[in-house]
């Protein structure tokens, strides 16, 4: 045949470990856990109920109390894409809170994106239709 021949190893005979090496010796015998705690005395006692911090960040209110309020109804969003700390105002007022989903009503709207660190801003006029989401990406100059 065309195939070349299999190639025949011996392997050396697995002899037993030196003295003093960890698989020398009886094999350990590990204490019974239940048997220890037959009764409910190992287990932690109960801890009262304690509530959860929300996982949103809570709204602070403005000091002048001018905050950007999103209008009921047929409504779009503004989701600013930014990376660190802005601030962001929407027809000349502040929102305060999340900047990350805006509620706004259908149609024109002035907003002006400035970054917290580098005081840079961005100013744009924006149409956002009812029941849509404007991505706004500002970039800075």
């Amino acid at each position: 045949s065309s195939l070349p021949r299999p190639v025949q190893a011996v392997l050396p005979r697995h002899h037993a470990p030196p003295e003093g090496t960890l698989h020398a010796g009886p094999p350990v015998k590990l204490p019974d856990f239940d048997a220890m705690r037959a009764s409910d005395a190992g287990l932690p006692k109960a801890v009262a109920h304690v509530p959860v911090k929300s996982a949103t960040t809570p709204v602070t209110p403005s000091a002048d109390g001018d905050c950007y309020a999103a209008p009921r109804g047929h409504t779009g969003a503004i989701a600013v894409v930014v990376e660190g700390s802005v601030r962001v105002e929407v027809d000349g007022r502040k929102v305060c809170g999340d900047v990350g989903r805006v509620g706004v009503a259908a149609g024109s709207h002035a907003v002006r994106v400035v970054d917290v660190a580098t005081r840079r801003e961005y100013v744009t006029t924006i149409h956002v239709d009812g029941g849509r989401v404007f991505k706004l990406v500002p970039a800075f100059r």
